[in-house]
């Protein structure tokens, strides 16, 4: 009985183990049957994919340009453009208007000083003249270039301050600006020469004591002058130099002096003043400018009439109308001058455009 019994629980011991290793292989066997199963749905679904048949692209509508692009509106912008670029040039311009202290104009300078513009001169190279041994270059200038923009400039001018009184043509003239570098000693000098071309006796009195440009420019410097004389230093004689060229007289500053404005001021002065008036048709009278110092009040009384040089766009417009009360004697000043015009920068503000015109280009040589 005990050896039956310890077979049967042998048995029994080797029935569980058997029992427990079928359970492990049929779990295996299943994993494996799964796995197997979901390659072969994979395999199948990649040989269709394979198999298929692409078919080429087809065009059901063809894409064709409407005509005009639905954004941006070409007409529109290019309205909104120009419109907008009129605008800022509109405003750019007053804006360098407003900004530029000096006078572009002869209207605007005849209504800020209520006195007539009577030339216009433009900015000229006069190292363009004859190059020879003691010349002025102002002088060679004209000489050559007689039918030239700035010589009619010139005349026009000339005429203008003779008609200033018809009944009393101004015999004595005095020159003067705001301040230096206005070009008022070419004016002078061009005036004159002007004048001695029609065949008038023309006599150029350098008046400024200061800084005698005149006297310089003819070789003057060390000759007894304008200060000699109204010191009693010296005799009238030999006191006018004659400029050969154009035939002008002049007579230079001479020596330097420490009170000019008593020298111009002097009775002398008015008596050399009214000699040469009997002696001259026309005797100019190049003064120092009347900003820095006094001098060209005090010469005035001594003049039939002042003529005002203004530089283009570079004077301060208060100056010029300061400038000008200083000037004692009603209708003193006979005009203004608007000098140094340069032509290729005044038509940024719309005028002196017509300079430029070939068919006004045609009436002048030079």
């Amino acid at each position: 009985m005990a050896a039956n019994v310890a077979t049967a629980s042998g048995q029994n011991t080797n029935e569980n183990a058997l029992t427990v290793k079928l359970r492990e292989l049929e779990r295996d066997a299943s994993a494996n049957r799964t796995l197997y199963e979901t390659f072969l749905s994979q395999s199948k679904v990649t040989s269709e994919r394979s198999e298929m048949d692409i078919r080429d692209s087809r065009i059901i509508t063809p894409a064709l340009p409407s005509g005009a692009p639905s954004f941006p509106k070409k007409s529109l912008f290019l309205a909104a453009g120009a419109l907008l670029g009129m605008i800022l040039g509109v405003g750019l311009a007053a804006l360098l208007d407003m900004l530029n202290a000096g006078f572009s104009s002869p209207r605007q300078l005849e209504e800020a000083t209520g006195l007539p513009v009577l030339s216009s001169v433009e900015w000229a190279d006069f190292s363009d003249g004859e190059k020879t041994k003691g010349a002025v270059a102002i002088l060679d200038y004209l000489a050559s270039k007689p039918l030239s923009r700035f010589s009619e400039s010139i005349r026009s001018l000339r005429a203008g301050v003779q008609m200033s009184d018809v009944d009393n043509p101004p015999k004595v003239i005095e020159i003067t600006s705001s301040s230096p570098g206005e070009g008022k000693t070419s004016i002078a000098l061009a005036i004159a020469a002007s004048a001695a071309s029609s065949g008038k006796r023309v006599v150029l009195i350098d008046c400024d004591l200061r800084r005698p440009s005149i006297t310089q420019q003819f070789g003057l410097d060390d000759r007894p002058g304008l200060v000699e004389w109204l010191a009693q230093t010296v005799s009238s004689e030999g006191l006018l130099h004659r400029h050969a060229a154009s035939g002008i007289y002049v007579l230079g500053a001479g020596a330097k002096t420490q009170n000019p404005p008593d020298l111009l001021g002097s009775a002398r002065m008015q008596h050399l003043i009214e000699q040469l008036r009997q002696s001259f048709d026309l005797v100019v009278l190049d003064a120092p400018p009347i900003g820095p110092v006094v001098d060209a009040a005090i010469l005035a009384p001594v003049a039939d009439k002042a003529l005002f040089v203004v530089r283009w766009n570079t004077t301060a417009r208060e100056f010029v109308r300061h400038s000008i009360e200083r000037i004692p004697g009603e209708r003193k000043i006979c005009g203004i001058v608007l000098n140094m015009i340069d032509l290729r920068g005044a038509p940024k503000y719309g005028r002196y455009s017509y300079h430029s015109s070939a068919y006004y280009k045609k009436y002048y040589v030079g």
